[in-house]
């Protein structure tokens, strides 16, 4: 009679939650070359240290700059370099530009202190893809032998590229910004398109009484008379002004640098309004996303501040980026400011 193996004695499963396996992490040079994701703000959207594109159009002035001197084979090249730093960036995402892995790695190091502010990356992005086309460009006329027009081409980047660096203002991130409020509008023109004959009439009149009724408003915040915002439409936007003794609303746009610096403006100076008794509430407005409200406030352009009194009435009105000290002035005066 064959004898039977001896069985194996089986493993007893431990009581509780399994954990999931934890996959080992990457090392070698893959973990070297794989950039840590960017940081991300309370909506989940990858944002950006604001110095970051400033760094990254210095040193993309200085390529082109020293390309466009020498020309030649060795311009060529640093032509080429700085094209596949602009797909990098445009394609695969900020994470992997090199000029931003330098600025990170320099902040590791502590040769820069902490961010003042933040800005959304999408409008840096689509920047280093404007800056991507053109380059693509130059390199396309050099290779058809039109050398001049190559580097007239790379001479535009150059000079908006030094822009940036030199003054913060994005020519890339203020078209973006203009794209999105292009596709707003777009959008809610394209969701009505199947209605009938009869439908679109009405809505053609209601439209029309509307914008008749916006600019009557316009016209009468022109003259100096108060607009007021309804509290629905200040809680659609997250601000609540019930106890507090002034309000704002800050419209922005992503890649807005300015926009950045306001906001980091008014979060310092809500703990002083604090101190001295007066009750700052404010919220942030993406102005592509609540474009109608934009409109009603006159916003033109990005960053504009809008100063409520307790009522929810507008007060002051300022475009563009402030001095701390304007700024502080406009919240203190308030109370009793008539409509700019």
């Amino acid at each position: 009679m064959p004898s039977t193996p001896p069985s194996t004695p089986r493993k007893r499963r431990a009581s509780g939650p399994v954990s999931a396996p934890v996959s080992a992490p990457v090392s070698g040079p893959l973990a070297r070359l794989t950039p840590a994701p960017l940081a991300t703000d309370a909506n989940g959207r990858p944002v950006v240290d604001v110095r970051g594109p400033r760094f990254a159009a210095a040193v993309t002035t200085a390529v082109l700059a020293t390309a466009v001197i020498v020309q030649g084979s060795v311009g060529l090249a640093l032509l080429t370099w700085q094209w596949a730093a602009f797909a990098l960036s445009a394609i695969a995402g900020l994470a992997w530009s090199p000029y931003g892995r330098v600025f990170r790695a320099l902040k590791r190091r502590g040769h820069l202190g902490p961010p003042p502010a933040t800005e959304p990356a999408a409008g840096p992005r689509f920047a280093q893809a404007c800056g991507l086309v053109v380059t693509t460009i130059a390199l396309v006329l050099h290779l058809a032998g039109a050398t001049t027009a190559g580097w007239v081409a790379a001479g535009a980047v150059l000079a908006l590229s030094a822009l940036l660096a030199t003054t913060g203002l994005c020519i890339g991130c203020e078209l973006f910004v203009v794209a999105q409020r292009v596709r707003t509008r777009f959008g809610k023109a394209g969701a009505g398109a199947g209605a009938d004959a009869d439908r679109s009439s009405r809505t053609d009149r209601s439209s029309r009484t509307d914008r008749s009724s916006r600019t009557d408003r316009l016209e009468r915040a022109r003259r100096g008379q108060d607009v007021e915002v309804a509290p629905e439409q200040l809680a659609v936007v997250g601000l609540d002004l019930d106890g507090a003794d002034v309000g704002a609303l800050l419209f922005s746009g992503g890649g807005c640098s300015a926009c950045a610096q306001v906001k980091a403006q008014l979060d310092e100076l809500r703990p002083q309004l604090a101190a001295s008794g007066r009750r700052l509430r404010w919220a942030e407005v993406d102005a592509a996303t609540h474009l109608d409200l934009a409109q009603r406030l006159r916003v033109l352009r990005v960053p504009t501040l809008v100063v409520l009194d307790p009522h929810g009435r507008v007060v002051a009105r300022r475009a563009g980026a402030v001095r701390r000290e304007a700024l502080r002035a406009m919240l203190d005066d308030a109370r009793g400011a008539r409509v700019v």
